[in-house]
């Protein structure tokens, strides 16, 4: 029993902090409700000046429109309260106008529908005023026939904006009115809510020591006749609680004992008894014989389980008329069934060329067959690491991605994973691994070590006969396989002359077309510009023209971008158009004016070609003919521009001056 170890000393107390709670709140309430009043009135201040500047602004635009412009810098004045008032109150801020940085907070959104109707008629007033307020004598630049349009648009919807903002007064009233009848109803329910209680503490407190006092006493008489039924129920008062909890307690522990003893009279040695309060020696004692007679029992119990379990696998393993692979599977199978284990898997050491490993024999998990291929290598994985040490590996709480099988319905994977080595006179022969929810025990454990050291010796003997098998057909294998190497030799031979006398005739073809291709390279780099960029743009080669033509040494432009050469009034859309065609592995084909080092410029009609390697762009080749024609270079490059629809080129100062 849990007896709340509170006094009715406290509970008065708790009682006067509840009272003052309830008066904070009450005040604070009223606080709170004063400050609402406050924003409210200087929310509909605003809305209701907004009228008044609409009116105002439609005065005063009239008054300059006939010429009078003193009202000028009120018209803006007026506009600009205007526009930071109706903004505030959309989106909340400092309101303007008023004395004081105060805080306005957004409209709600009952509101917000007519801010933004008004936001729009706004809008267009605004601007009409703003062009009747800059139609100055010195501003030539509005007609009269604007100033009239703009005025008469503001003398007709002059009266609709005066409708709108006094909609949002409207509306801004109304959210008030309710605000004031929401504070009158809080008040009320807090004075009813503060009756309530004093009448239900003074109820509490005036019949709860009488009733705890009879119960006790009646309860305390039950255990003194070995009735142990009925508690006493967990009391206010600390005090009363100590005894109530004595009382208890004591008629508990006596039954507790009762009830044990009985158990263990009865060879069931699972009754966990546990006394109330601690120090009884007698329970103690009591607790410790039963302890050492249930360890007798289970004891007992595991020796019997490893017994019964190494004979059912002997029955297994003496079965020599399976084949390898379906004694795995019985093996894993009835191994994961015996251990309660939730998945299982049987590796066996297996062989290619000079190369060891642990092959997967057999897997089976959630009571069915698994088909998996798995390798492991000597240190890989845990299974590989148990193979290297010779030893078992148990680990709990392993990470949930470790287990790749799972059930399929539901995302928990077991927890517990234990590697057992196939050994035989220390020779490593395969392993088993088993994974659980469940924690493997110490005699669990020994009983798979010892299977595992039978399982290793019927593999040994496999591994024997198995050899034996395989040297006798390889003996027949070789043989046949020499005669077919002694006629296939005899072939390659004869391929081989043949082949000999192709490759003179191609190797006197290759230096023949490497000789054309020298001659038509020089001829190449004495006439075309070229040069080479990575997929970024940098320039990786240059040749001898190019350094001609744009009077850049070879080291001046390895590692810069082409842009080194870009004209300034080559305009971007041209590059871009250039960048988005070679990305997509097209060829680009353009006439574009770059600069030289001494700031001169020269035409050039160029094509860019990618080069792709496995799918991707490595390099861009750029072959350039220079125009040495100016006005040819013009006309081809405003064809262009019409094309792409570019500016078209106008000869500048620059180009007079280098032409």
């Amino acid at each position: 029993m849990k007896i709340r170890s509170i006094s009715i000393r406290g509970y008065i107390i708790g009682f006067f902090a509840c009272l003052i709670a309830l008066l904070i709140i009450y005040f604070s309430i009223i606080l709170y409700h004063r400050n609402l009043e406050k924003d409210d009135s200087y929310i509909i201040d605003i809305a209701g000046r907004n009228r008044m500047l609409s009116q105002k602004i439609g005065f005063y635009a009239e008054i300059i429109a006939r010429g009078n412009e003193s009202v000028k810098r009120d018209l803006l004045s007026a506009i600009e309260l205007h526009e930071k008032s109706i903004n505030v109150l959309e989106k909340g801020g400092i309101a303007p106008g008023l004395e004081g940085q105060i805080q306005i907070a957004p409209s709600p959104e009952e509101v917000q529908n007519d801010i933004r109707k008004a936001q729009i008629l706004w809008k267009q007033y605004k601007e009409n005023a703003l062009k009747i307020a800059n139609s100055t004598k010195k501003n030539n630049n509005i007609s009269s026939s604007e100033i009239a349009s703009a005025l008469k648009f503001i003398e007709e919807n002059g009266h609709n904006l005066l409708l709108l903002n006094n909609k949002i007064v409207q509306h801004y009233v109304a959210i008030s009115a309710r605000r004031k009848v929401n504070f009158i109803v809080t008040l009320i329910s807090i004075s009813v809510a503060v009756l309530i209680f004093f009448a239900i503490a003074f109820r509490f407190l005036n019949q709860n020591i009488l009733k705890v006092l009879k119960t006790i006493g009646e309860v305390a008489d039950e255990v003194a006749e070995g009735t142990f039924s009925r508690k006493i129920p967990n009391q206010v008062d600390i005090y009363l609680g100590k005894i109530a909890n004595a009382i208890n307690d004591l008629g508990g522990n006596i039954n507790q004992a009762s009830m044990f003893a009985n158990s263990i009279g009865q060879g069931k040695f699972d009754f966990e008894f546990e006394t109330k309060r601690g120090g009884n020696r007698l329970f103690d004692e009591l607790v410790k014989m039963r302890d050492q007679l249930k360890k007798v029992a289970e004891d007992d119990a595991k020796r019997n389980w490893v017994t019964k379990g190494l004979a059912h696998f002997a029955d297994i393993l003496r079965d020599d008329k399976r084949s390898i692979n379906e004694l795995g599977d019985t093996i894993i199978s009835e191994c994961v069934s015996y251990l309660e284990a939730n998945q299982g898997s049987l590796f066996i050491i297996a062989e290619e060329g000079d190369e060891k490993f642990m092959e997967l024999l057999s897997c089976y998990a959630w009571d069915r067959k698994k088909f998996n291929n798995k390798r492991i290598h000597k240190g890989q994985s845990l299974v590989g690491q148990s193979w290297l040490e010779r030893d078992t590996i148990y680990l709990r709480d392993i990470p949930n991605d470790y287990i790749e099988i799972t059930s399929g319905l539901g995302e928990a994977n077991p927890k517990e994973i234990l590697i057992v080595p196939l050994m035989s006179n220390k020779e490593v022969f395969g392993a088993i691994e088993l994974a659980s929810f469940t924690r493997f025990e110490n005699y669990q454990i020994e009983f798979l070590e010892k299977l595992g050291e039978n399982i290793a010796a019927t593999l040994s003997s496999a591994n024997v006969m198995k050899e034996t098998n395989l040297l006798l057909e390889q003996t027949q294998q070789q043989t046949e396989e020499m005669r077919a190497q002694e006629e296939e030799m005899r072939q390659n031979m004869e391929e081989l002359q043949s082949t000999q006398e192709a490759m003179e005739r191609q190797t006197n073809e290759i230096e023949r077309i490497k000789q054309d291709l020298e001659i038509r390279e020089s001829v190449f780099d004495r006439t075309t510009i070229l040069s080479e960029a990575d997929p970024y743009g940098t320039i990786t080669y240059v040749n001898n023209k190019l350094c001609e033509v744009a009077k850049y040494s070879r080291e001046e432009m390895i590692g810069q971008p082409h842009s080194l050469f870009r004209h300034k009034d080559m305009p971007k859309e041209l590059f871009r158009h250039f960048w988005d065609t070679i990305k997509k592995g097209e060829v680009f084909n353009g006439i574009i004016k770059n600069k030289a080092k001494d700031g001169s410029v020269y035409w050039v009609d160029t094509t860019i070609v990618p080069i792709k390697e496995n799918g991707k762009i490595k390099k861009y080749i750029g072959a350039r003919y220079h125009i040495t024609n100016e006005d040819f270079a013009i006309a081809m490059y405003n064809l262009q521009a019409d094309r792409l629809k570019l500016s078209k080129h106008v000869c500048n100062e620059e180009e007079l001056l280098y032409s």
